[in-house]
């Protein structure tokens, strides 16, 4: 086992250690969250995050409009052995991506809080998480958990909920605190790519 496959199986197994930590979380938050609201009376919320859960999938795909013709031109110049041109166009496919997941947890986040009052402040915060969440791990799992782009996507909507959160008590929720980690994930993931192209080519 060379040193590129002890970093993806190091960095793979603490992002697994995090979210065992992290996955009581991810289930109570709607559980608590939606029965907050609907002991307050605001079942037409816990409606309408149950419709969003449903219908982002469906949106979510149309993203892809535009990333798979930057993916297709990428496999094109990873079989002429281009890596520059490679991971160029994979940045591109994989930050639009990321900017459109970063968005949908801004949408999320400010919808729910629009309506938030002193009482049920929280209650829309947890409720928005799970909503937010939801689909994103399902996709995630349907994809396998060998697929780390989707598992990056996951923690990239848990990190900007968790920025967007904190924000509200620090100065206003706006979307530009979400580009910088868009950015970051995406370097990330074209890293963890090239690890895994050249380990790959090293069994050739």
């Amino acid at each position: 086992m060379n040193l590129k496959e002890k970093i993806i199986i190091r960095f793979t197994n603490i992002l697994g250690a995090i979210s065992f930590i992290v996955l009581p979380l991810n289930y109570l938050a709607g559980i608590v969250g939606g029965i907050w609201l609907l002991l307050l009376g605001s079942w037409e919320f816990v409606l309408l995050g149950i419709l969003f859960v449903i219908s982002m999938p469906f949106i979510y795909s149309l993203t892809f409009l535009f990333s798979a013709p930057l993916t297709m031109v990428s496999s094109y110049f990873y079989k002429k052995k281009k890596k520059i041109l490679t991971y160029i166009f994979v940045f591109g496919g994989n930050i639009i991506s990321n900017l459109v997941i970063s968005y949908w947890v801004f949408f999320v986040f400010k919808f729910f809080m629009s309506y938030s009052t002193t009482y049920n402040h929280w209650a829309f915060i947890l409720w928005g998480y799970s909503t937010m969440l939801a689909p994103l791990a399902k996709m995630a799992r349907a994809e396998g958990p060998n697929n780390f782009s989707s598992t990056l996507s996951v923690w990239l909507a848990i990190i900007c909920y968790l920025i967007l959160t904190a924000s509200l008590f620090l100065s206003s929720p706006s979307y530009s605190l979400l580009i910088i980690p868009s950015i970051v994930f995406t370097f990330v993931n074209i890293i963890f790519t090239s690890l895994m192209l050249d380990s790959s080519n090293s069994l050739l």
